[in-house]
């Protein structure tokens, strides 16, 4: 109930920018890789690969089946069987409620079927 009335607005807005003018911000230097995970395209970048290039996430990897499948990205939560077929560069995620299939660089673009999902006030969002 409170989520969606809850303002839009990154962590390093809402939390960091106030810290930072409270003085409470300290930066120290390191030579470290960072990532930011904010995709399911950038996921499958950082997460460990099987022999064709494809990410599996979370504990349902049994009930995927893949053929001739490489470099794709494949979230099954939904206890359903998920089977793919000479596919590249794709994401699946499947949920109990929905499922979302899409190329790999068009990840950023989920948001626009959020939206159109929200135009339509589908509860499901």
């Amino acid at each position: 109930e409170i989520w969606p009335t809850l303002k839009k607005i990154s962590v390093d807005y809402a939390v960091m920018e106030g810290a930072a003018e409270a003085g409470l911000v300290a930066t120290v230097p390191g030579d470290f890789g960072w990532t930011d995970v904010g995709d399911f395209h950038t996921l499958g970048d950082v997460l460990e690969t099987d022999s064709d290039g494809n990410v599996l996430v979370g504990d349902d990897k049994a009930d995927v089946v893949l053929s001739d499948v490489r470099d794709c990205v494949i979230v099954p939560q939904s206890g359903r069987l998920v089977a793919a077929l000479g596919l590249r560069d794709v994401i699946i995620v499947d949920t109990p409620d929905a499922v979302l299939v899409c190329p790999r660089d068009r990840a950023q673009d989920v948001k626009k079927i959020v939206d159109e999902l929200k135009d339509r006030s589908d509860s499901r969002i």
